[in-house]
C-alpha cells in the first residue's frame, strides 16, 4: 500500500469523525438547552458512547485497526449496557457486561494475531467469570459463593493449563532421549 494510500485514508478516517463529534456536540448543546423533552443528564453518557462507537466503527472499515476493532467491541457492550438501563434495567444488574466487555473486545480485536489462541483463552475464561456475576447481580446466588466459584473457575484453568503444559515437555523430553 502506498504512503499516499494511507494518508488520504486517515484524512478521510478524520474528516468522518470530526463530524461525528461535530454532530454529537450540537445534540448535546440543544439537549442542554431544552429543545428535546429530556434534559442533557439522561443523555450525555449514551450520546457520548454513541459517538465513539460511529469513530470506531468509521476507523475499522476504513483502516482495518486491530485496536480498534478491540475497543468498538468493548464500547459496544457498555453501550449495551446503558440501552438496557433506559429501558428500565438497573447499573446494579448489567455490570457484568462491564466485566465482560474488555476481553470481548480484545478477543475479537486480537482474532488476527499470532498471539489469537492464547488471548482467546484468557479472554474467554474472564468472559465466564463475568457470566458468573449474574448470577450475583440478578439475586440468584450471594457475592461471596459467586466470587468463590470464580477462583474455583480459575484455579482449574491453572492446573488444566500446568497439566497440558508438564505433558507437552514430557513429550518433548522423550522425543529427544529417544534420538
Amino acid at each position: 500500500m502506498s504512503m499516499k494510500s494511507i494518508e488520504e485514508k486517515i484524512a478521510l478516517t478524520e474528516l468522518i469523525s470530526a463530524v461525528v463529534i461535530i454532530v454529537t456536540g450540537v445534540f448535546l448543546i440543544l439537549s442542554g438547552v431544552g429543545v428535546f423533552p429530556f434534559g442533557i443528564g439522561k443523555c450525555w453518557l449514551t450520546a457520548l458512547l454513541c459517538c465513539l462507537f460511529v469513530v470506531l466503527l468509521v476507523t475499522v472499515l476504513i483502516m482495518r485497526n486491530r485496536i480498534a476493532i478491540a475497543l468498538l467491541w468493548t464500547v459496544a457492550f457498555v453501550l449495551l449496557v446503558q440501552i438496557f438501563v433506559h429501558i428500565g434495567f438497573t447499573y446494579r444488574v448489567m455490570y457484568p457486561l462491564y466485566v465482560i466487555a474488555l476481553p470481548f473486545g480484545l478477543m475479537n480485536g486480537m482474532a488476527r494475531t499470532e498471539y489469537a489462541a492464547t488471548v482467546f483463552k484468557i479472554c474467554a475464561l474472564w468472559i465466564v467469570a463475568g457470566v458468573a456475576l449474574f448470577l450475583e447481580s440478578t439475586g440468584t446466588l450471594g457475592l461471596g459463593t459467586v466470587l468463590s466459584a470464580i477462583i474455583v473457575l480459575f484455579g482449574v484453568a491453572a492446573l488444566l493449563r500446568a497439566a497440558l503444559n508438564l505433558r507437552k515437555r514430557n513429550k518433548e523430553y522423550n522425543k529427544e532421549n529417544r534420538r
